[in-house]
C-alpha cells in the first residue's frame, strides 16, 4: 500500500511487486500520480470597524498580513477593496489597499455617514480561489462654527432721545458647513448699555436694532 505526502505532487514509478512469501515473482509497471491540490489564499484581517473625523487628514494603516498564495502555493495574489456607493460622498480619495496590506483613504470636508466594504485576497487569472474579509469605515461629524459677514457700520452715531434705531448689519448667516439644521442666534454685549432703554440687539436675518436711547444720556458704547 503507498500512502502520498500531503501538499506533494509527483511521479512515482514501482517496477514490481511481489506475488507471494514464495513462489515465483511477477513485475509489471505501475505508475502513481499526485496531483497538486489549489489551497486557497488566506490573509489576517484588522480591526472590522475604522472610525475617523471628517476632513481629517489622510489615513494609512496596515490592515492585512500574513498574506499567503495559500499553503505550499506560490501563485501570483492581489489584494482589493469593495465598498457600497456611500464611499464616493464620504472621500475625496481611496479607499484603496496595496499589495502589502496597507489600507488608506482620505476623508471629504462636510461629509460625514458610513460605509460598508469588502476586503478581497485573489488569486491571479480566472476561477483562482480569494478570501474575503468585512470592514465598515466611519466617517463622524465635526462641528464647525457659525459664520457671518459684517456688512454694516463699525460705528454707529444717533442722537440722544431720537427714536428706535434698526439696519441690516449682519449676512450670510450659517450655522457652519454642513449645518443648515443647527440652531443659531446673535448675542450682543454693550459696556455701556445705560445709554438705552432697550440694549442692542441683533436678529437672525442681520438687522441691528435699538429702543429708543435714553433721554440727556450722550456717550459711546461698545459692542
Amino acid at each position: 500500500m503507498c500512502r502520498p505526502w500531503p501538499r506533494r505532487n509527483s511521479m512515482f514509478n514501482p517496477m514490481a511487486c511481489k506475488a507471494g512469501a514464495r513462489g515465483l515473482n511477477v513485475t509489471a509497471p505501475l505508475s502513481i500520480v499526485v496531483t497538486d491540490v489549489n489551497y486557497p489564499p488566506s490573509f489576517t484581517a484588522g480591526a472590522p470597524s475604522i472610525t475617523v473625523a471628517e476632513g481629517s487628514p489622510a489615513y494609512s494603516v496596515a490592515w492585512a498580513t500574513n498574506i499567503s498564495a495559500g499553503e505550499g502555493d506560490a501563485e501570483a495574489v492581489s489584494l482589493a477593496i469593495e465598498c457600497d456607493a456611500t464611499a464616493s460622498n464620504l472621500f475625496v480619495a481611496g479607499p484603496a489597499i496595496s499589495v502589502a496590506g496597507v489600507l488608506s483613504f482620505t476623508p471629504a470636508k462636510f461629509k460625514s455617514g458610513s460605509t460598508n466594504c469588502t476586503v478581497t485576497l485573489a488569486e491571479a487569472g480566472a476561477g483562482g480561489l480569494s478570501a474575503n474579509a468585512s470592514l465598515v469605515i466611519r466617517v463622524t461629524e465635526v462641528n464647525d462654527a457659525p459664520s457671518f459677514i459684517v456688512t454694516g457700520a463699525s460705528n454707529i452715531s444717533v442722537p440722544e432721545s431720537s427714536g428706535p434705531y434698526s439696519r441690516a448689519w449682519a449676512t450670510n448667516i450659517t450655522a457652519g458647513p454642513g449645518e443648515a439644521g443647527q440652531p443659531v442666534n446673535f448675542t450682543v454685549s454693550c459696556n455701556n448699555s445705560a445709554l438705552f432703554s432697550d440694549a442692542p440687539q441683533l436678529s437672525l436675518d442681520g438687522i441691528s436694532a435699538s429702543r429708543l436711547p435714553q433721554p440727556h444720556l450722550a456717550s459711546a458704547g461698545a459692542m
